[in-house]
């Protein structure tokens, strides 16, 4: 604000210092007949649209512990897979060389074995599967029951791991359903080399497994449903229709039109695993009083993702107060900051009656002025209009003032002339350079008080839980209480009960 005051006094000096040579002004002008105040006042006319409606995203995760999961689904695994105690004639093969010729002599033997769980069952997710990691150990000992190798004893032991996936499907009736992938996968394929040959026991492992694998389905279903997600999404979508307030003056509300329900898979964060439905939203601010609104309580069909938007978005207005600026001006004395440039001894210059307002695209400061100088030539009583468009740098949260433009009525036509030279591109040139409203104070106290409003408990018992990461500037508009800079927000917005 002390800016643009400092962007006024620079203009209403050269005004002061162009009335100096209001004489010759006047002389070389061939004199100006003075005009109505209707004549130079800019019209009121304000024009505010409504605030943008916006279309995001609000997520509603229902989340189960993953140790619960990995220890219920564990639970299902028996510590011991399988138990190996088998005899084979045809075990162990040998080359005997004989007078003659070589001959093949074949041996038989015994295996034994256990092949267990081996620690903890580890999951992750991928592309809204669950997969299943399964570490396993085993122990095998081979016997020699004939032959010149009988009695003799081998034994291995090792380790290997089974992944295999989880795929949950949401159905229509808001039901979970788990498929097994029965195509899992070794890490290594379940083997042991013993009397150099290999033993490959993956084939009797493998229906175990799939035995384990398949009770996990519907132990994972009844986990999921067991957290009531049709229930939570219907308690977000009627509590979310409740407009919340962001700003107090000027009072400022966010109304939330939830339009549709999809479910965008499983995932699982460091310690949760959540079921994600998102919930396309609109979004649009009203300033004043609390909107009334009709709650919609029926919860739509679910859809699958699609083409979601991104995150969540609003716009809000960061409003400069026409009576702010006013009050400003006001304080600031500018009659007698203006003389000292001049000379104060000589002149005396008083503004008063400041009247800021908006004329359709452009900003208009009204007030009076009492000037006097030596002689009876330079005192004038009148009021002057200074209008401007105001534009945005974003950058440096200020708003700028272009096409400048100035007008007077004045009981002295020398005056009166002088704001003729006054009104010309050089002098408003030096205005439009200096004058600016800075706008960050107000800006970051909205987001502020957003930021705080996104993690809010509705009336209905959800909680809300929010944060901003990045904002644009939209439109400048002319409200009749102030400028308008409509700042365009997004971020991340969930809903929990």
């Amino acid at each position: 604000m002390k800016r643009l005051l400092s962007g006024l006094s620079l203009l209403f000096s050269a005004i002061v210092g162009i009335v100096l040579l209001g004489g010759l002004v006047y002389v070389a002008s061939g004199g100006f007949a003075p005009k109505n105040l209707e004549a130079v006042a800019p019209p009121r006319v304000a024009q505010a649209n409504d605030l943008p409606v916006q279309t995001g995203v609000v997520n509603v995760p229902v989340s189960v512990p993953i140790s619960r999961i990995q220890q219920e689904l564990g639970a299902n695994i028996p510590n011991k897979l399988l138990e190996i105690n088998e005899r084979r004639d045809k075990c162990v093969n040998q080359q005997v060389d004989l007078i003659i010729t070589q001959t093949a002599i074949t041996l038989a033997c015994k295996i034994e074995g256990v092949i267990r769980k081996d620690g903890d069952l580890k999951i992750s997710s991928d592309n809204g599967k669950i997969n299943v990691i399964l570490p396993i150990r085993f122990r095998i000992t081979v016997t020699a029951l004939d032959g010149v190798l009988k009695g003799q004893k081998e034994t291995v032991q090792g380790s290997l791991t089974v992944n295999a996936d989880l795929v949950p499907r949401l159905k229509p009736n808001w039901t979970f359903a788990v498929d097994a992938d029965a195509n899992f996968r070794w890490r290594d394929r379940a083997h042991a080399d013993v009397f150099g040959i290999r033993l490959d026991f993956a084939d009797q492992l493998r229906p175990e497994i799939q035995k384990a694998l398949n009770g996990m389905g519907p132990e994972l279903a009844s986990m999921l449903n067991g957290l009531n997600l049709k229930q939570t999404v219907t308690s977000a979508w009627r509590d979310l229709q409740q407009p919340f307030k962001v700003n107090d003056n000027p009072a400022v509300w966010v109304a939330v039109s939830p339009k549709s329900v999809h479910f965008s898979g499983l995932r699982i964060g460091t310690n949760t695993i959540s079921a994600n439905v998102a919930l396309k939203v609109e979004t649009q601010t009203r300033i004043g009083a609390k909107p009334n609104v009709d709650i919609d309580r029926t919860l739509p069909n679910l859809q699958d993702v699609g083409n979601l938007p991104q995150g969540f978005q609003i716009s809000i207005p960061v409003t400069l107060s026409y009576r702010a600026i006013e009050r400003a001006l006001a304080s600031e004395k500018l009659g007698s900051r203006i003389v000292e440039v001049v000379d104060p001894n000589e002149y005396t210059l008083d503004l008063s009656n400041y009247d800021v307002y908006p004329n359709d695209k452009a900003i208009v400061i009204g007030f009076d002025y009492v000037a006097d100088g030596p002689g009876a030539l330079f005192d004038a009583t009148g009021r002057a209009y200074l209008s401007a468009v105001p534009q945005v740098n974003w950058n440096t949260k200020v708003v700028r003032f272009r096409q400048m433009k100035f007008a007077s009525v004045a009981d002295n036509v020398v005056v009166d002339a002088a704001s003729f030279v006054i009104s010309q591109r050089p002098i408003m040139q030096i205005a439009e350079d200096n004058a600016f409203i800075p706008f960050a104070d107000e800006y970051d106290l909205l987001v502020k008080n957003l930021d705080a409003a996104l993690d809010n408990k509705l009336d209905g018992g959800v909680t809300t839980e929010g944060n901003l990461t990045d904002a644009s500037v939209g439109a400048v508009q002319f409200a009749d209480d102030g400028i308008q800079v409509v700042v365009n927000l997004s971020g991340d917005l969930s809903v929990h009960l």
